[in-house]
């Protein structure tokens, strides 16, 4: 049995020429996922679910967003650095009013010795502390 011919072959080719003409008009006129006259205009698409193990990365606006399977959203911005401690007021000259002009007992030297602490060790000390509390290095305190 024959296959059935066109009765007029040009007829058949205007034919196929126009609907491949339609196909490539249909396929120009698709709207784009972005458009870039004003800057990238992403539109909103809905999201993926997040994976039963992982999470999913998103945005929301200039911030990363991390989203974990159960729905808890993180924000991947990370916090502002901590504004450095002051610097100690150290003394201009050491003074104490354990100095003497006569021979030194047990309690000039503990004088001396609280002066020192008092002018000298207890302002670094805060000065450490204060980077503990923002987190620049460890406590050391047991």
């Amino acid at each position: 049995m024959p296959l059935p011919q066109p009765e007029d072959l040009a007829d058949r080719i205007r034919t196929l020429e126009l609907i491949v003409r339609d196909l490539k008009a249909s396929i120009t006129n698709q709207g784009g996922l972005t458009t870039a006259s004003a800057g990238w205009i992403i539109p909103n698409q809905p999201f993926p679910p997040a994976p039963s193990s992982g999470g999913r990365l998103t945005a929301s606006g200039d911030e990363p967003i991390w989203t974990e399977a159960g729905g808890a959203a993180y924000s991947l911005v990370p916090p502002p650095p901590p504004s450095p401690a002051s610097a100690p007021t150290w003394p201009g000259s050491f003074s104490s009013p354990a100095t003497i002009s006569t021979d030194p007992t047990a309690e000039h030297y503990n004088l001396l010795r609280a002066d020192v602490v008092n002018q000298l060790h207890g302002p670094l000390r805060s000065v450490i502390l204060r980077g503990v509390a923002f987190g620049a290095w460890l406590d050391p305190s047991p």
